[in-house]
């Protein structure tokens, strides 16, 4: 009898949430920003809040809860009702670093389910012009005849633009110490002077200085070659097969949110996602829009990123608490 009725009562609570996933969306959705509002990522966001509130048929409201390294935006998300009317933009800063980082972080991975990756944030290498360095074969050569190696920056202890140089430097074996600053414009701009050699960048923010010949990209540490540098080798072909680094953006939701209601949102964003005018409209942007995964697909890009970052980590016991 206990049987029976435990069967009972899991068949109605099966047929209740077929049911909830079937009236889904009944009302409006918050798309969480973890971010201030009116900068590069926020403006994803609101992009594809308004191809999910056309794809749903539901407003879908952009709330922009910024602080704390991401963390007071991302914790909301992870405390909230697990009914899909609560949606997170994510990025592998929030869902990744910190909890690797911050051991007082208010959430962690296991708390979300990361069901869409919408772009890639790639990242190049870039020294001073004045170097006698073209490529990362060259670094690597430059960087043993230098007593004291070489010095790179990046925008703060911990940050992706950091980790992503330390992966270079533990692959490549090389000897270079970090200069941290307190934004992009003024490490970029101590490489452009020489009072650092070199720096790992998003591309979009390089570009300028690219252009302007101030300094000189050397590798892009995405597994392909990029179309807006499309001269420029990645460093998986410059003798580490296999190395990609990247930042990127995408959607979750609380990790009870049921199945049958995260598929619907699967759906809808890839929709949005694979569109031609949000694929132009970041594309420009330097960024690289994804192709559709299935939720295996997006499960294991996650872990895969993790395990990248978390090797890193360890290996340097980096630890910002």
């Amino acid at each position: 009898m206990k049987r029976l009725t435990g069967c009972l009562v899991l068949a109605a609570l099966t047929m209740n949430t077929v049911a909830l996933a079937a009236d889904y969306p009944t009302k409006p959705i918050t798309l969480v920003v973890p971010y201030t509002a009116g900068g590069p990522t926020d403006q994803m966001a609101r992009s594809l809040a308004q191809g999910l509130a056309e794809q749903l048929k539901t407003p879908v409201v952009v709330d922009n809860k910024p602080g704390a390294h991401t963390s007071i935006g991302t914790g909301y998300v992870a405390n909230a009702a697990a009914d899909g009317y609560t949606l997170l933009m994510a990025s592998n800063g929030s869902m990744i670093l910190n909890p690797l980082l911050y051991k007082k972080t208010p959430y962690k991975l296991t708390d979300f389910r990361v069901f869409a990756i919408a772009t890639e944030a790639p990242l190049v290498v870039v020294v001073n012009p004045k170097l006698k360095v073209h490529n990362i074969q060259e670094l690597i050569s430059y960087s043993k005849s230098v007593p004291k190696g070489l010095n790179y920056s990046s925008v703060g202890q911990g940050s992706p633009l950091h980790l992503a140089t330390e992966i270079l430097n533990e692959e490549a074996k090389m000897n270079m110490t970090h200069v941290p600053y307190n934004g992009t414009a003024q490490a970029l701009t101590a490489v452009a002077a020489g009072d650092v050699d070199l720096m790992s960048d998003v591309v979009s923010t390089s570009m300028p200085l690219i252009s302007a010949n101030k300094v000189r990209p050397i590798a892009v540490t995405t597994s392909q070659r990029l179309k807006v540098l499309a001269d420029v080798p990645t460093v998986a072909e410059s003798g580490f097969p296999g190395f990609h680094v990247a930042t990127w953006f995408g959607l979750a939701v609380q990790k009870d949110v049921p199945a049958a209601v995260t598929e619907k949102l699967h759906k809808a964003a890839y929709q949005v996602i694979t569109s031609d005018s949000f694929r132009k409209r970041f594309e420009a942007l330097g960024l690289i829009v994804q192709e559709n995964q299935n939720q295996q697909q997006v499960d294991q890009f996650v872990q895969t990123d993790l395990a990248s970052w978390k090797r890193i980590v360890d290996l340097k016991q980096l630890s910002l608490d």
